[in-house]
């Protein structure tokens, strides 16, 4: 992937990730469709809304899955038209910022504690 790249930042990850170790399989699988789920969000907001001129930018936000799938970054995959992202989302000095990245990773920011705890709360019970 290359940039814009925006990346939330869990607080406590390296507890959580010891945590998923001791968990059972089906919780483990359950984290990980939150952030497939998330991701998946986060990616078709961001092609709703970044400008679109001839589609390639549009087409070109894709997902990397690392971390056995708890994690995943959405962006540019098409290195070609990473700087064209990146001057849409931040604008240029005689062009003004469009942002359509930072939005979507703010909502999705704002929505993953939530359904990660409503998932293992309805595999708990």
């Amino acid at each position: 992937m290359t940039v814009p790249r925006n990346n939330a930042v869990v607080i406590g990850m390296p507890q959580l990730e010891r945590a998923l170790d001791q968990w059972s399989d089906e919780l483990k699988a359950a984290v990980r469709d939150v952030v497939r789920e998330s991701a998946e969000e986060l990616r078709d907001d961001e092609r709703d809304h970044v400008p679109v001129d001839t589609g390639q930018t549009r087409d070109g936000i894709d997902i990397e899955y690392s971390n056995d799938d708890l994690s995943a970054e959405v962006g540019q995959s098409d290195s070609e038209r990473a700087h064209i992202a990146e001057f849409l989302e931040n604008g240029t000095s005689s062009m003004a910022a469009r942002p359509y990245a930072a939005p979507a990773a703010e909502l999705q920011r704002a929505r993953l504690p939530g359904r990660i705890a409503a998932k293992v709360s309805r595999i708990r019970r």
